[in-house]
């Protein structure tokens, strides 16, 4: 976790920064993390495929929250979005997520 935190940290702020840059870097980490897991646990309550509208009404994050960590989850191998949409709030097609079938 530390390499992770540091490697974030470093990515999310320039060497040239001040020191409390690298500080609000690294501390973001952690609400990233909560954020993914919040995710997680929408899609396993969902009773099917979600739009990231649907995630954010479960999960209580925004749909800009959700959107950012929809990628993360696909990329940790823990969601896929699905071939099917569904209209989201707007009326338009929203792409629909779900848990990553294993096996």
């Amino acid at each position: 976790m530390m390499e992770q935190t540091h490697r974030f940290a470093l990515t999310h702020a320039r060497r040239t920064d001040p020191r409390t840059s690298h500080e609000a870097a690294r501390s973001m980490l952690a609400g990233s993390e909560a954020q993914r897991e919040s995710v997680y646990w929408a899609l396993l309550r969902g009773s099917r495929p979600m739009t990231a509208h649907e995630i954010a009404t479960s999960s209580g994050l925004t749909q800009v929250q959700v959107c950012r960590r929809l990628p993360e989850r696909e990329s940790d191998g823990r969601a896929e979005p699905t071939n099917d949409t569904r209209p989201g709030p707007t009326g338009r097609a929203s792409r629909c997520w779900q848990l990553r079938r294993v096996g």
